[in-house]
Parts: structure tokens; sequence; C-alpha cells
């Protein structure tokens, strides 16, 4: 038995072999023998995985938009000028302008690279597998563990982490290359080569695996260094001399470019509520296949390099040990030091160690299996046995995986895949140069990277690492849900009335966790002058005329003041309402004021949250009121309201909305305080439609036919002068009239 599990380990035997002479002698790698049979069941497996990648629509899905747009700038075409391509790793963009340049369609080719690297990543997991574990078998689990059974490194394909893919698959490359070069001579000097270059690579491809990726790839080079035996230390010095070269280069370029690149990404206020290390852990257990290969290759990890160990053998387990320790502690250093970074995005890092390391004891486990079934079976050779055990983990655990993948590309695709592409089409050829579109998300990314022209689109602060793409978030927000807005970086408010001269309808979004989430409402049928006598109720703010409207920003403190008119009882009534919020503040300052010459007992305000979000708890104490909401990210929002001047009652109205009421008084000021609120991610601005439209130069909207709030959006869009140009599929797209809607103010 001990025989036939040495044969499954090495795969000799009645094997066909393709020795290493076809190709890697021409190159002086001195491969080690290549075993059809794994290989041809790789082959298989990759060439399904492909197929799988290839039969989804590419267009229009998750982030492939943008890595679109990226490669536009190395092709000399026309990108956004708010993207700083230049500033983003260079090597995957590079590699699909190179892709794009043989094949002309942009969804093709980037289909065709999404193949290319998909079989990249395969490839390399293979062969780190194979030159790990000393096995063609062992490589074969690690790609099974890894692309068939768990379910991270396929997600990436399905929204398009096509930097991060990349910079995987050159790490494993780069371990691959340094664990062969330990093995000494001959030709080991190239072998440094390739694994210093695939190391320079990685930094190339993806910042945040690169911070994480440049330490893993320099200290197994070093193990690998102490693994040459019977060489003198000069002489490997000298042998070794491009391979520093090139890893000196690599740490510098770490040190000047990748540390000081990360740090928009460890300053995303809404990262820990919304994208922290819980989020982290929920993926990686979601699915129990992915949750069982860790489990497994944790306790492979830690019995392997026990032994190794105990046996002085400095590779395997030790290897994946130094890897999976290093990637693990990144993670720890970043939860214990609250660093605000992306943390859904370790998962493939933290991953690959533990899946190497189940491949190993899957091995391991196979060997024995397989000497047993030879035992009873002496005519059926250990290494078919062995085969068989691969063969059937994959065929088993496919169609599992293929439908998830299936199901995780369908919460990334467009609503209409065809309808966008038609729509991309018409504003590449009827637009003007320069102009900007207003649109979703994910049709923004997509006409970013066909067009080249800047979409203008609402992204939430979890999923954008940049300020000044919170800034075009919120100015994106307030052209479709508003008529006029402000916001100090703690709060968004927004008037929701249709008609851009008459700010009416006030919604009130707070800073939770460092993302705005609409919490309260303020309806105009609700705000309420009351009386005295048997006129109780003078009048409410929608039975008034607008007469005026001033938005003033100055030195830090954003403001809006709206004016109006109305007779009640025969005698003029004028009601203004004014929102004001500084840049250093928490706080929002609602006031409420009267003019008229009728008796009045005080003004009503109410402030009720919109649908989807519930009151849990209003607790009152005096002028003051703490209201918390239902659950969002991490936490329950929370507000804290109060009166700071002049007699006022607060009421909770069966805890479904807050009744404020100013007592004998013509004036109510009501003060708002964020209590959950991380940092601010907008500077203090006023946020006028017309306004935005010429700083943003928005020269066509495109549409969700088929949204709830498309009547009220494309309201709004005809009165800034838009008006509908094409419908296609679930899209309607609106141009910009020649002559935009002047700028105004009704004098208050």
């Amino acid at each position: 038995m001990h025989n036939s599990a040495n044969q499954v380990q090495s795969l000799s035997g009645p094997w066909l072999r393709l020795r290493s002479a076809w190709l890697p002698n021409r190159i002086a790698f001195h491969w080690p023998s290549v075993d059809l049979v794994p290989f041809a069941i790789f082959a298989s497996a990759a060439l399904g995985l492909s197929i799988l990648v290839g039969s989804v629509s590419i267009d229009g899905r998750g982030d492939y938009g943008q890595w679109l747009m990226t490669s536009r700038y190395y092709l000399g075409q026309s990108v956004p000028d708010y993207r700083s391509v230049s500033t983003l790793p260079p090597l995957i963009p590079v590699l699909l302008a190179a892709v794009r340049g043989v094949i002309p369609d942009p969804g093709t080719a980037l289909q065709a690279f999404n193949i290319l690297l998909l079989l990249t990543f395969a490839i390399s997991l293979y062969m780190v597998g194979w030159v790990l574990l000393s096995s063609q078998l062992g490589g074969l689990f690690a790609v099974a563990l890894g692309f068939v059974v768990s379910d991270r490194l396929l997600e990436l394909f399905a929204f398009g982490g096509l930097f991060q893919a990349g910079a995987l698959a050159f790490l494993n490359f780069s371990v691959a290359a340094f664990l062969r070069a330990g093995e000494g001579p001959p030709a080991g000097r190239r072998w440094w080569i390739l694994g210093s270059a695939s190391l320079a690579a990685v930094a190339l491809s993806h910042e945040a695996t690169g911070l994480l990726a440049v330490p893993i790839g320099m200290s197994v080079a070093g193990v690998s260094v102490l693994r040459l035996k019977g060489i003198a230390w000069d002489a490997r010095l000298r042998a070794l001399l491009i391979p520093i070269a090139i890893v000196l280069a690599v740490v510098a370029y770490w040190v000047l470019v990748l540390l000081p690149g990360s740090r928009d990404y460890v300053s995303n206020p809404a990262s820990l509520s919304y994208r922290g290390p819980d989020r982290l852990f929920v993926g990686l257990g979601s699915y129990w296949p992915t949750a069982t290969v860790m489990v497994i290759g944790g306790v492979a990890v830690v019995l392997g390099a026990l032994g190794d160990a105990l046996h002085r053998v400095t590779h395997r387990y030790l290897i994946l040990l130094i890897w999976g320790g290093l990637a693990w502690s990144a993670l720890g250093y970043s939860v214990l030091s609250q660093a605000a970074t992306d943390y859904p995005r370790f998962a493939t890092p933290l991953l690959i160690p533990l899946v190497l390391a189940a491949a190993g004891g899957l091995l391991w486990l196979t060997g024995s299996l397989a000497g047993y079934l030879h035992s009873m079976i002496p005519r059926v050779q250990a290494p078919f046995w062995a085969m068989s055990c691969a063969a059937l983990l994959m065929l088993v655990a496919a169609p599992f995986s293929g439908q998830r993948y299936v199901n995780e590309v369908n919460s990334y695709q467009p609503l209409d895949v065809a309808g966008l592409s038609a729509v991309a089409d018409w504003l590449n050829r009827e637009l003007p140069p320069g102009e900007a579109v207003l649109t979703p998300v994910r049709e923004g990314k997509w006409i970013e990277g066909i067009t080249g022209r800047s979409a203008l689109f609402s992204l939430p602060v979890r999923y954008a690492f940049r300020s000044v793409e919170w800034q075009r978030s919120v100015a994106a927000d307030t052209l479709l849900r508003s008529s006029s807005a402000l916001t100090n970086g703690y709060f968004f408010a927004k008037y929701e009335s249709p008609d851009g001269a008459i700010p009416r309808g006030l919604l009130l979004a707070s800073n939770h966790g460092g993302e705005f989430v609409d919490l309260l409402r303020s309806d105009a049928r609700q705000t309420l002058v009351i009386g005295r006598g048997p006129y109780h109720v003078i009048g409410s703010l929608a039975s008034l005329h607008p007469t005026g409207v001033r938005r003033v920003y100055i030195t830090g403190v954003a403001s809006i003041r709206t004016t109006w008119h109305g007779t009640s009882a025969g005698k003029a009534l004028t009601y203004t309402e004014s929102l004001a919020a500084s840049e250093t503040s928490r706080m929002i300052d609602i006031v409420e004021q009267v003019t008229t010459a009728l008796p009045v007992a005080g003004i009503q305000l109410q402030l009720r949250p919109p649908l989807g979000v519930h009151i849990e708890a209003i607790a009152i104490q005096g002028r003051t009121a703490d209201v918390t909401f239902s659950r969002i990210g991490q936490m329950q929002p929370r507000l804290r309201v109060s009166v700071p001047d002049g007699p006022a009652v607060l009421t909770s109205m069966q805890g479904s909305a807050l009744l404020i009421r100013s007592r004998g008084s013509k004036r109510l000021h009501v003060e708002l305080t964020a209590l959950s609120a991380a940092g601010p991610a907008v500077r203090a601005s006023v946020l006028y439609p017309p306004q935005i439209v010429q700083d943003y130069q928005v020269g066509a909207a495109v549409l969700v036919n088929v949204d709830p709030t498309y009547p009220d959006r494309i309201r709004r869009l005809e009165a800034l002068g838009f008006r509908p140009a094409l419908r296609s599929g679930m899209y309607e797209v609106l141009v910009r009239n020649e002559n935009p809607v002047p700028i105004r103010e009704l004098a208050p």
C-alpha cells in the first residue's frame, strides 16, 4: 500500500508521459515531467470554466465597464475627465488594450480577455499546486477546490474583479517560480528571474493585493534561497543579481506608490459600517463548500507545518503557513486598528493558501484510498483511482458551483443588456463630444467604457473610494430626486417637489456610519400654523403660494430659505422655512416662521420616516427626543431632535412619527443631530439642479422606464429642459435642449 501511495504522489507508472523536452528544455527551465492524464483532466476543467464564464453576457455587468474605460486610456481614446486612469496599476488595462487592438468590438474583446484571464488564473493555481505538492494531482486538486468547489475565485469573474484576479494569478506564478528556483541548478537563475518578474506584475496589477502579495512573494523567495544546498553565498549573490535588482525595484514601487495609493482605500468613512470584517466572514461562510475547504485547509496547514518542522523540511506547509500567516495577519491588523478598508476583497488572498493546503490534505487522503483500492483490486493501479477521485469531485461539484456563479452574475447584470447596448451606441453617435450623461450606476460605468464620456450617477459611499466620486454622487442624487438640496457631510437635505423653482417637501438623509440614509420626511400638508379660537388651523404650508427662494453658501455654511404667501380669514400670511448646515457641525437647523395679524398658538412640524424605514424607539425628555431606527449596516441609525429655544412640545405618534409644536410662538427652531455618523464624505454645499447641469455639462439622461419613480424623475428633467429622444427596451434617453434652463432665484 505504501508503494501504491508513492505512485500516486509522483504520478509515475503506466501513464503516458509527455517529457519536458518538447517545451521546457528549449527554454532551459527543466520543468518536471508532464503526465498527460491529470493535465487532460485539468484542461477539461479549464474548458468547462471558460464555457461557463463565456456563456453569459458581460455587457454592462458589475465593474467590467470601468475596466473597459481604463483600456481606452492606453489606446489613446478619450476617457472621462474626472477619472484618474494614470494613477491605477497599468498592467491589466494595458493587456486589455492589447486584446482590443486585435478584436475591435469592445464587448467581444472584454469577454475574450475575461476568459484568457480566467485560464491564466487557473493555470497559475495548477502550477503552484504542482510545484508546492510535487504532484500534478496536487495542482489538479487545487484547481478543483479553488474554482469548482468554492465560490470566491469565480465570484471575481461574476462582478468583474479583473485587477485582483490578475494580481492573484501572478502571485501564484511568482510563488511557483521561487519554489522551483529553491530546488537549485540547473537553470535556477531563470526561475529566479521569472519569480521576480511575476512579483513585479503583481504590484502592477492591483494596489490592495499588491500590498499583501509583495511581502508574501519576498518571504517565499527568502525561504527558497535558504533551501539552496552546496552553493556558496557569494555564488548565490552573483547568480541572483538580476532578480535582486527586480525585487528592489518592486520594493521601491511598493513603498513609493502602493502604500501612498492605498490611503484612499482605508479612508472610506462607510467601510466599517457597510463593508467591514463582518461582511468578509459572512461571504466566506455563506456557501458551505467554501467554508469546508477553509476548515480542511486550516487543519492541513497546522498539521503539515508541524510535520515539516519535525522533519526540518523548509517547504510545502511551512511555505503555506508563512503565506497564509501574512495574509491573515494583515487582516487581523486591519481589524484591530479599525482600518476602514474593503474587507470583502480580502476573501481571495486569504482563501488561496488554504485551498493549496486542502489540496495537499486531499492528495494524502486520495493516496491512501487509492492504495487501499489497489490492494483490493490489483488489476487497477493506484493512479487510476486517484484520477477518478479528482474527476468525480469536479463532476459532483460543478453543477452547484455553476448555478451559484450564474446567480451571482445575475445579481450584477443590468436590467436590460440589449437595451443598454443600444443606448450606449446611440449616445456615442448622437451626443456631442464632451457632454456627460446622467445614468444609473451600472449603466453609467458601461457607458463610460463604451463612449469615453463622463457619466454622472448616484453611488453609495461604501462602493466608492475617492472623494470626487462622493461629490458627484450627491449631485446625481439631487438631479434625480429633488428640486434643491444642501449637504454638510452629516446631513443631505432634499426638497422633493418636481418643479425646480418651488422647493417643497423636505427629505432628510443622515450620515449613518459614513453613508447617507434617508430617515425623516417633512410633509408640507402636515406643516401647520395653529391658531386660537375658532381658527384652530390657520393654514398649511401646502396651501400657500411660493414667492421666493434664496440659496446661499458662505464660508462653509449652506442654507436654503423659501418664502410663501397666502391668506386666512381675510388676513395676509407670510411663511418662511429656512434650512442651514455648517461644515463643522453634526447638526442641521430647520427654522419655521410665520408673519400674520391672526392670533397664532404655534407652528406644528411632523417628521415621519419614508417608506421602508422604521422607527423603533422615540425617547422624549423635555424639548429633546432621541429617535432610533431599524438597523442599517452594522448598527441602528440614531438622531437627536431638539428645540433649542422657545417653549415647545414633542410628541411621539405611536412610534411612527415625531410631532413638534411651538407653544404660543410664531417661530419654531428645530435642530437635528446625527448620533450614528462617521466622518463626512462630502463638503458643505448647496445643490441646485440647473447649476449642476451646467457644472457637469449634462447633455443627456438615461432613465429606467419601469422604475416606480420614473414619472417624478422625468418631470424633474423636463423642467430642466430635457426631452425624450430614444426608448430602448427598459431605458428612456432624454437629451437637453440647446437653450438650457436659466439659473434663477425668486427674490424673498
